[in-house]
């Protein structure tokens, strides 16, 4: 899908917050997949490849305050199995908490023998992603993993729902891929503009993490998220909040919207180019994260819709987390920054319009000048987020991979 260059977006691609908290999920990313070498620590572009998916968990391991129970290595006939999307390879893939084949009471009962056999605990609050490189026909791929899981009636539920109620989004983790066949020119480097005809990594890594936590599932796939699929109508996603964040945000957004567009009704994207919120913690308004389209040439941040769809599906998300930073006195065009351009706006609407208004008396004038020039420089200044360093009757439980989603390259 081809389209015009859109601006790029210079913001630091962290979340900001006023003051310290201590996050309760922890986004781990899990390299282990990786066999064709995108993320290689001895090279430049692996290890930038590396420290920019690391920021993009550590967004959402700041963003998120929720609680998951720990899945503690089975034991007492218990077993389970994390299904997924082999990074490298595109193909399904599975691993048993079983030490073999011969112990696996999942494969006793009929089930096919597991790809791999090892520990997969999993602690509390961990919220495990596996990242690689492979040949793709999308700049990424993302999605939640499925599971397996035979014991008690307690340990089956533990797998399931890690001490969440049903009715709210959970899981182990999944999977995400990026393009490694040299289709894609990726721009590594998260702390750097990106570059001209370059598709930027932190902001579809961004996109394709979201997907693993529930957002956006393909329904078409067997075990996508019941949670998702009871607030899809048709092409429209109607949580409450994040229809409530769209008409707020977005001026194009009907008032008599009563969902959010989607690409279509198995195809839960939003719909592209229809859906625009300001991204989280700011006043900048963008094309909403979770589209399916990504332009060459700019970076797309979370922003509120994509940040109250998590809270709709069950994810907790302080209400603070959303707050935009009072607007600096002066700063006619909202950028940040008392600075030359505001000067030129305050021009153009000096005896016209109210644009360049900082005194509170509704209109532009000289008294207006001066604030600006006694404030001249003055630029906003958000403290950084604390970094933080994812026998009674048996039964057969099994749930096959959901939520997995292609992004579009351009």
């Amino acid at each position: 899908m081809n389209k015009q260059i859109k601006r790029t977006l210079l913001i630091v691609p962290l979340l900001l917050i006023a003051g310290e908290r201590v996050s309760a999920l922890n986004v781990t990313i899990d390299y282990r997949y990786d066999v064709n070498g995108f993320f290689d620590p001895g090279t430049v572009n692996g290890a930038a490849a590396r420290a920019t998916v690391n920021a993009a968990a550590q967004f959402f391991s700041n963003l998120i305050n929720d609680t998951l129970s720990a899945i503690p290595q089975p034991s007492g006939g218990n077993v389970w199995r994390q299904v997924f999307t082999n990074p490298a390879t595109g193909q399904s893939y599975s691993v048993s908490s079983a030490s073999s084949a011969a112990s696996d009471a999942m494969v006793a009962h009929g089930s096919q023998p597991a790809d791999e056999y090892r520990d997969i605990s999993i602690s509390s609050n961990q919220f495990l992603i596996y990242v690689g490189g492979g040949s793709l026909s999308s700049a990424g791929l993302g999605g939640g993993g499925g599971f397996g899981s035979f014991g008690t009636p307690t340990f089956n539920d533990q797998i399931a729902h890690r001490g969440k109620p049903t009715t709210e989004y959970s899981n182990w983790g999944g999977s995400v891929a990026f393009d490694n066949d040299g289709s894609t020119t990726w721009q590594y480097d998260f702390t750097q503009p990106v570059g001209p005809g370059k598709v930027d990594l932190y902001s579809t890594a961004l996109h394709e993490i979201g997907h693993t936590l529930g957002l956006s599932p393909d329904l078409t796939q067997a075990g996508a998220s019941p949670v998702w699929s009871n607030l899809q109508a048709g092409a429209e996603f109607r949580g409450p909040q994040t229809l409530a964040a769209w008409k707020a945000d977005d001026p194009a957004a009907p008032a008599a919207a009563t969902g959010v567009p989607t690409v279509s009704s198995t195809n839960t994207h939003w719909k592209d180019n229809a859906v625009h919120s300001k991204v989280i913690g700011t006043n900048q308004l963008q094309e909403a994260a979770m589209d399916p389209v990504i332009f060459t040439g700019t970076r797309k941040l979370f922003t509120n819709v994509d940040g109250k769809a998590l809270v709709d599906i069950g994810w907790t998300i302080p209400n603070s987390m959303f707050d935009a930073p009072a607007p600096i006195v002066a700063d006619f065009n909202g950028d940040g920054t008392v600075n030359g351009p505001d000067l030129a706006l305050w021009r153009t609407s000096f005896g016209v319009n109210a644009n360049a208004n900082a005194d509170g008396d509704s209109d532009s004038d000289g008294n207006d000048f001066l604030i600006w020039q006694r404030r001249l420089g003055i630029a906003a200044t958000v403290p950084a987020a604390t970094t933080v360093p994812e026998p009674s009757a048996v039964v057969l439980a099994a749930v096959a991979v959901g939520c997995v989603c292609r992004r579009c390259r351009n």
